[in-house]
């Protein structure tokens, strides 16, 4: 029997509910994991529309491999995070994963057989991508709102920086890969809630106040630095990204962003 989105988002929920208390030594853990697979999901999407846009690119397609193989670790690891979880339970959250999964070796073989992807699978592909996002932050955000000493501010500001720019880089190339008539992103609209415009300004007002964070090593104040450096460069292609899309540019510079705020997050945790 199919399991369905809302059922997984509740065996996850329950999961995490059952098994983590306020004293658990693995809730930051699992904050931390939860929070890399949304990142992750993501990146994974924004791959796949640049390997469809670049004509089946190899480097994407390995960029997509080894997101997966990060998600399925990610995955694997709150099972030993969280041993007394029911292992139904984390099955079924896994198949939603499993469907995503699928969708991205279909659509990607679609590409390198006959040149493009079909339509209604990249359509679906993209659903389950946003779907699996929004869970894995709604279920991040119900754990960290009940454990709310887990994770400093600093690192909460730099993680939601990173699933932002994740969902920009994401739509922005959806976008870019669209406008080479490779692709159908139908849902395209939906990633950003607001809209990409929107979004660079939460990400602007959270960047102002991670600059705010205690210098505590040399290394630290040189990555913040270089943070705001890096985002300058594509801050403006995104916000006119319907203006000379550059979409290598902007998804080479997200990655770089993504690694930078991981660093000061678990810096800061």
């Amino acid at each position: 029997m199919a399991i369905r989105p809302r059922q997984i988002f509740s065996l996850l929920t329950l999961g995490f509910c059952i098994v983590i208390t306020p004293a658990s030594a693995s809730t930051g853990e699992t904050l931390k994991s939860l929070h890399k697979m949304q990142t992750t999901s993501l990146a994974i999407l924004a791959d796949y529309y640049m390997f469809s846009g670049l004509d089946g690119d190899s480097r994407y397609s390995r960029a997509m491999d080894t997101g997966i193989k990060q998600f399925d670790a990610s995955l694997k690891g709150l099972t030993l995070e969280n041993p007394n979880t029911n292992t139904a339970e984390l099955a079924n959250i896994a198949s939603g994963w499993q469907y995503y999964k699928e969708l991205i070796i279909t659509n990607r073989t679609d590409i390198i057989t006959q040149g493009y992807a079909n339509a209604h699978l990249v359509s679906k592909l993209e659903g389950k991508a946003i779907e699996l996002s929004t869970k894995l932050g709604q279920s991040y955000e119900e754990l960290q709102t009940s454990h709310p000493t887990s994770v400093s501010k600093w690192t909460q500001y730099s993680r939601k920086m990173a699933v932002i720019i994740q969902k920009i880089t994401a739509e922005y190339t959806a976008r870019s890969a669209n406008g080479s008539g490779l692709v159908v992103a139908s849902k395209v609209h939906v990633i950003n809630d607001g809209g990409m415009g929107k979004q660079v300004k939460v990400f602007n007002n959270l960047l102002n106040r991670l600059k705010k964070a205690p210098k505590t090593t040399r290394a630290i104040d040189k990555n913040i630095d270089q943070l705001s450096v890096k985002w300058a460069f594509i801050e403006k292609s995104v916000t006119n990204y319907n203006e000379n899309t550059v979409p290598f540019i902007v998804n080479s510079y997200a990655e770089r962003i993504t690694k930078s705020l991981t660093a000061i997050g678990d810096h800061y945790n």
